[in-house]
C-alpha cells in the first residue's frame, strides 16, 4: 500500500467516527465542520448583504397590547401539557400548594396535585381523584339550587354523592362550583347533560385544555388567586452560529459554540430576529446541534391589524397563514413537548434561512430540573 492510500485510510478512519459518534463528540465536529466548510463560507460570506436587519419594535408592541388586552399578564403561564392535566410557572414559593383551585375564563380546570419550589402541576378536572362541591338550578324556573359533589369520570363529570341525580328537568343547566371557597365559588363547571351509552344524565364539563395558555391558582380557605410571579423561565443565551445550512454536514441543522456547560438542555428553542426557528438535538460540553422545526403542538396567537386596531386568535399550530402582511402570529404557553417563550413569531416556513455567523438566542429554560421531577410522575 503506497504512502498516499495509506494517509486517505487513516483520513477515513479518523473522520467516520468523528461525525457518527456520541453527543460527546460535538465540539471536534463543530471545528471540523468549521475547517473543511472555510472556502464555501468565504464564497458565501463575500455574496451576502450587508443590509441591517429589519426592526422587530413593531411585533414587540403587538405583543405587549396583545397582553395588556387580555390580561394576561396577570394570570400563571402554563409551562407544559399532558393529557390530563398542565404545568404551570409557580410553585411552592409562589403560595402555591396542593389542593388548590386552578380556572381560567370562570371555568373550573382542575386541582393542584404535585409543587416544586417554582412549579406545581394541575390534575384536570374530569380525573377520577378530582372532587369537586358544585350546586345546579332544581328543576323549573326559580326552583331552589339542587347542592352535589362531582368526581371525575373521564369525558365527563359523574355525580358521586349518594341519592344525587339529574332529571330530565336539569339537562342544558349549568353546574357552578359552591362551598369551597369565595373566589371559586361560581365558577362554571359545565352542564348537565345525557351520557347515551349509560343512560345517565352526567356534567359535560367546559374545561378546554389545550386553548389555555394562563390560568389562575386559587389559594387556600380565601380562594385568592396567586400572583404572577414575575420572574423570568427563560434565559436569552445569544450566541453567533457556527455553521448553518448547505455548510453543515448535518442538513437543515445549526453548529453552535454552546453546550452543557452554558446551561444549554436537549429541547431548548432556538430563535433569529424574534423568529422560532429550531431546537437543540444534539448536546455537547462546550457545542450542541440545533434541529429545524415545525411548530406542531405548539399554541399560537394571531395578531390581525383592523379598522379598529388589533383583533386577536387563536390558532392551531399548523394552521396560519401568516403570509398577510396585516397579521402577526406568535408562539406562547406550553406544548406537549416542553415549554415554548412567548412573544416569538412563527415563520411561515418550517425553517428560516441563517446563515453561518448569524447571531440566535438560545432560549434556555431555566426550570428543566424541576420539569421532568414534575412530570415524572405523569410518564409512571
Amino acid at each position: 500500500m503506497s504512502r498516499g492510500q495509506k494517509t486517505l485510510l487513516l483520513a477515513v478512519l479518523l473522520v467516520v467516527p468523528l461525525f457518527t459518534g456520541g453527543a460527546s463528540l460535538e465540539p471536534l465536529r463543530c471545528a471540523a465542520a468549521l475547517a473543511l466548510s472555510w472556502p464555501f463560507r468565504a464564497l458565501r460570506a463575500s455574496q451576502l448583504s450587508t443590509a441591517p436587519p429589519p426592526s422587530s419594535s413593531r411585533s414587540a408592541r403587538v405583543w405587549e397590547e396583545y397582553l395588556a388586552q387580555t390580561g394576561e399578564q396577570e394570570a400563571i403561564p402554563v409551562v407544559a401539557r399532558f393529557p390530563n392535566g398542565l404545568v404551570l410557572g409557580a410553585g411552592a414559593r409562589d403560595g402555591v400548594k396542593p389542593g388548590d383551585a386552578v380556572s381560567a375564563g370562570g371555568v373550573f380546570l382542575g386541582v393542584i396535585d404535585r409543587v416544586t419550589p417554582g412549579l406545581s402541576r394541575m390534575a384536570a378536572a374530569d380525573q377520577p381523584q378530582v372532587r369537586c362541591p358544585a350546586r345546579t338550578p332544581g328543576p323549573g324556573d326559580g326552583g331552589p339550587w339542587r347542592h352535589v359533589l362531582l368526581r371525575g369520570g373521564g369525558a365527563g363529570l359523574d355525580v358521586a354523592a349518594a341519592g344525587s341525580t339529574f332529571d330530565s328537568f336539569s339537562e342544558g343547566r349549568p353546574v357552578l362550583v359552591a362551598h369551597w371557597a369565595p373566589g371559586v365559588d361560581d365558577l362554571l363547571v359545565g352542564e348537565v347533560a345525557l351520557d347515551p351509552g349509560r343512560s345517565e344524565r352526567v356534567v359535560r364539563w367546559a374545561g378546554r385544555l389545550h386553548e389555555v395558555d394562563r390560568v389562575h391558582v386559587h389559594a387556600g380557605s380565601r380562594g385568592e388567586p396567586v400572583s404572577d410571579p414575575g420572574r423570568p423561565l427563560f434565559r436569552a443565551l445569544r450566541t453567533n452560529v457556527a455553521l448553518a445550512g448547505d455548510a453543515s454536514p448535518f442538513q437543515h441543522s445549526l453548529l453552535l459554540p454552546v453546550g452543557s456547560e452554558d446551561g444549554v438542555r436537549r429541547g431548548d428553542w432556538v430563535s433569529f430576529r424574534r423568529h422560532v426557528i429550531a431546537r437543540v438535538t444534539t448536546l455537547g460540553r462546550h457545542g450542541c446541534r440545533a434541529q429545524s422545526t415545525d411548530l406542531a403542538g405548539v399554541s399560537l396567537i394571531r395578531a390581525r391589524s383592523t379598522s379598529g386596531g388589533w383583533r386577536f386568535s387563536a390558532d392551531a399550530a399548523n394552521g396560519p397563514d401568516v403570509g398577510e402582511p396585516s397579521s402577526l402570529v406568535f408562539t406562547r404557553g406550553g406544548s406537549t413537548r416542553g415549554p415554548v417563550p412567548a412573544g416569538l413569531l412563527a415563520s411561515g416556513r418550517s425553517e428560516l434561512v441563517v446563515e453561518s455567523g448569524a447571531r440566535v438566542v438560545v432560549h434556555v429554560f431555566l426550570l428543566r430540573v424541576e420539569l421532568e421531577k414534575i412530570l415524572r410522575g405523569v410518564r409512571t
